[in-house]
C-alpha cells in the first residue's frame, strides 16, 4: 500500500489489538517511564487540544487529514 492509503486504513478500519488510552501531559513522563520499566511497548499518537467542533486529525507534520467517509462500524 501506499503511505497514504495505509495511514487511512489504520485510522479508519477495526481491528486494532492496541490499547488506546489519554494521559494527563503532567503525568507523561511517568507514564512512559512505567511502560518501559515494564517493557511494554508504546506509541504517542497525538494530543488532545480544545477545538470548537469535532475531531481534527493531523499528520506528523501538522498538516490537517480528511478523512471524510472513512470509518469502521461493528453494525
Amino acid at each position: 500500500f501506499e503511505d497514504k492509503v495505509l495511514k487511512s486504513y489504520c485510522l479508519g478500519w477495526g481491528d486494532d489489538y492496541e490499547i488506546l488510552c489519554t494521559i494527563p501531559q503532567k503525568d507523561s513522563e511517568a507514564f512512559t517511564k512505567a511502560l518501559r520499566t515494564s517493557e511494554i511497548p508504546m506509541t504517542n499518537i497525538g494530543k488532545i487540544e480544545s477545538i470548537k467542533h469535532g475531531v481534527i486529525y493531523r499528520n506528523e507534520k501538522g498538516d490537517e487529514l480528511s478523512l471524510k467517509g472513512q470509518k469502521f462500524s461493528h453494525f
